[in-house]
């Protein structure tokens, strides 16, 4: 379990180095209300069908050690579709935010930098995603030893 958290730190702290060398601001690559859309979606999306019994079981599965084949099935499935709905509300937080921006804009050389934080849905979606899928492979993983 420490190595999956040490794991998604690293892989965000390596995300964050990309962008510092690259001479990008961090502060521009934080939306409150993005991120709530990319991570509140598919969590409630997720919560509909199986809710926090099955959420909690699908964590236990994937941070420890389960025994039982219908609870690491069932785990399995939930990742899949968390990782799904995460890439989903990725793209549907991009396409909101392009409405947003396209129809608020009234000077069209200001549209820069709103456009650019329509993109930071995509980057949440996928970040998340992997974290989704690396929960899912440990599923496997516990499955399989």
């Amino acid at each position: 379990m420490m190595r999956f958290f040490i794991c998604v730190v690293l892989m965000l702290a390596f995300i964050l180095g990309a962008i510092w060398l690259e001479g990008g601001r961090f502060p521009a690559f934080f939306a409150p209300t993005t991120f709530a859309v990319v991570l509140l979606v598919p969590f409630i999306s997720t919560f509909a069908v199986w809710g926090f019994p099955g959420i909690g079981k699908a964590f236990r599965s994937a941070l420890g050690k389960v025994e039982d084949a219908k609870v690491l099935g069932r785990s399995l499935i939930v990742w899949d579709f968390f990782e799904k709905t995460t890439y989903a509300a990725g793209l549907l937080g991009f396409i909101l935010g392009i409405i947003l921006v396209l129809t608020s804009i009234t000077e069209p050389r200001t549209i820069g930098k709103p456009l650019s934080f329509c993109f930071l849905s995509l980057i949440y979606g996928f970040f998340f995603g992997i974290v989704a899928r690396i929960l899912r492979a440990r599923v496997e993983e516990n499955s399989a030893g």
